[in-house]
């Protein structure tokens, strides 16, 4: 049974990442900090800033963090523990990683899609890596996909 725990949830929602086989990715904070996302990925030339949320109806209560994130990404590089990742070329997304059955397009802001993405999305992404042969292209593409 998934957690209703946000501290669990953000930090099963890590391992789980890790587990796909994306080694660059990171966890911003263990402590809840108001306003910043909770990870990050980058895996090849795709680039992800990650928000889990427990709370269905987050759209407008994130509104100003997405905003945020997008400006983050806007700017080329991610910071993280004095480490500097350049992703001005990558393809960017911002996540809100939810509980829900939903995986949709929030929206677009300058060319970053900002996207809900079920866990259960990411579960599922997680199995066929295991169960098929996928190279990195097509584990690429598929992310993007989600």
């Amino acid at each position: 049974k998934m957690t209703n725990d946000w501290r669990k949830f953000e930090e099963y929602t890590y391992y789980l990442i890790r587990c796909l086989g994306i080694h660059n990715s990171h966890r911003f904070g263990f402590e809840k900090q108001k306003g910043k996302a909770d990870g990050f990925l980058k895996f090849r030339n795709f680039a992800v800033l990650y928000d889990c949320t427990l709370d269905s109806r987050y759209e407008e209560s994130k509104k100003t963090q997405i905003e945020n994130f997008c400006d983050q990404m806007k700017k080329g590089i991610i910071e993280y523990n004095r480490k500097r990742i350049i992703i001005s070329n990558c393809n960017k997304n911002v996540w809100i990683i939810t509980k829900t059955k939903n995986t949709r397009l929030i929206k677009e802001i300058d060319e970053i899609d900002v996207k809900e993405v079920s866990i259960e999305k990411i579960i599922e992404l997680y199995r066929k890596r295991i169960k098929e042969d996928i190279d990195e292209n097509v584990f690429e593409k598929e992310l993007r996909s989600i």
